[in-house]
């Protein structure tokens, strides 16, 4: 569950987050928080977790979450979720990996399939 496998690869550029980028002489200032609901078959979004993104790009984001409860046990390797990336509209995701960071922080890592 920690290690990534040789198939799980990194296949997309990822943005270094809480950095800015320059585009045609416009910078922007990349979101870094990300809201999480795990109840994929209700249409309203109702965020029960939140995290900070630590790297994004076109295909997923990696988030480090701080585990406040035995909730945040729910969320794990294969699931999908519905995640809401800064401004981007709320999408269906799947988690690829968690890595625990310590007893109170761990690691996801969400592949949009939308």
């Amino acid at each position: 569950m920690d290690e990534l496998h040789a198939g799980e690869r990194r296949r997309f550029f990822r943005y270094s987050m809480g950095s800015t980028m320059q585009k045609d002489l416009e910078v922007r200032t990349v979101e870094v928080v990300a809201h999480i609901d795990i109840n994929t078959e209700d249409e309203n979004f109702e965020p029960e977790y939140i995290g900070m993104v630590v790297e994004q790009s076109h295909q997923g984001c990696g988030l480090v979450l701080v585990r406040y409860s035995e909730d945040y046990e729910k969320i794990d390797k294969g699931q999908e979720v519905v995640v809401k990336v800064g401004r981007l509209h709320p999408m269906k995701a799947k988690v690829r990996w968690r890595k625990n960071l310590d007893e109170d922080l761990f690691k996801l890592g969400l592949e949009f399939l939308e």
